[in-house]
């Protein structure tokens, strides 16, 4: 009778759970300075969770979900350059597990629809980059010479908030992304994890025609400056390059720098077959760059697409 009530008044209820077992194995036949490398790990996983919803008011949840992930083989055998270090293998290196608890809310206000999920995940065993040496080097025709092991745990937390308003012709959408990770060593040291992207955001409004399959969008997003940089992120050149290809590292690395750009697009429906789209990215050929990226985004960009569907 509670249940029927439940159901009646605040939506339904519904509880889930799973459990997944993984075995991975991995052979390298003839790893340099290593010869033949053969692993394996297994392990299992498990999820819950459970949620209040009801259809066109509201989806509440709460959910909590472990990860395995095991070591490949670039971690475990490859040697040499990969591009801004000199990477040694370990082939000893254990799989890294992963637990998160994520809650999340998604109203409908009317002609507003409001989305917010929170979520934390724990890491144990992560496999991180530690300083190492190369036949008594440190570095290797200047590149730093470094090893993943099985540093200690990992700690990361993110929003996401997103917000939708419609009103017959017109739709506005928002949306901002925050995310936060430390990394905690044996010996105690805490850093900021590795590529960790910055806070971003975008908003958007469309015009959707009523008596023409038309629909016209005008839409801008950006992210801030991120300067929370792993010890690895201040020695890459695709984070911390003075000038982009000067093969420089910067001697007091600020990280990216913020940026935002705008964007146009319309789409016109000819049939339930057929779209033709026309996009024009970053109007005002703003210099930017996505952290981890390397490369500069495009300027100006005009693009025209035809989308079939069959």
């Amino acid at each position: 009778l509670q249940l029927a009530h439940l159901g009646a008044t605040l939506g339904d209820l519904e509880t889930t759970a799973g459990i997944r077992a993984t075995f991975v194995t991995a052979q390298a036949d003839a790893s340099p300075n290593l010869g033949e490398v053969t692993y394996g790990n297994n392990g299992a996983v498990g999820s819950l969770g459970v949620r209040l919803m009801r259809r066109g008011a509201h989806n509440i949840y709460l959910n909590f979900m472990q990860g395995l992930r095991v070591p490949n083989l670039q971690e475990t055998v490859a040697v040499g350059d990969t591009g801004s270090k000199f990477e040694l293998p370990n082939p000893e290196l254990r799989p890294e597990r992963a637990n998160t608890v994520e809650a999340g809310v998604r109203l409908t206000l009317g002609t507003l629809g409001v989305d917010v999920v929170a979520w934390r995940t724990q890491l144990t065993d992560n496999i991180d980059e530690a300083d190492a040496t190369w036949q008594g080097q440190s570095e290797v025709e200047g590149r730093p010479v470094v090893k993943r092991v099985n540093a200690g745990k990992g700690d990361f937390s993110g929003l996401e908030a997103g917000v939708v308003w419609r009103k017959k012709q017109l739709r506005v959408r928002s949306g901002l992304t925050w995310t936060r990770g430390d990394i905690t060593f044996s010996d105690g040291t805490i850093t900021p994890a590795r590529r960790v992207p910055p806070t971003f955001g975008s908003l958007s409004s469309a015009w959707i025609a009523q008596t023409l399959p038309l629909v016209v969008e005008l839409s801008a997003a950006g992210a801030l400056r991120q300067d929370r940089l792993h010890p690895s992120d201040e020695r890459d050149l695709r984070i911390c390059e003075t000038t982009q290809f000067s093969g420089v590292i910067q001697d007091n690395c600020s990280g990216t720098a913020p940026w935002w750009a705008l964007r146009a697009q319309a789409s016109w429906t000819v049939n339930n077959h057929l779209r033709v789209r026309l996009v024009a990215s970053n109007l005002l050929d703003s210099r930017y760059r996505t952290h981890g990226s390397g490369l500069d985004a495009p300027g100006r960009e005009l693009r025209a697409t035809l989308e079939g569907r069959f």
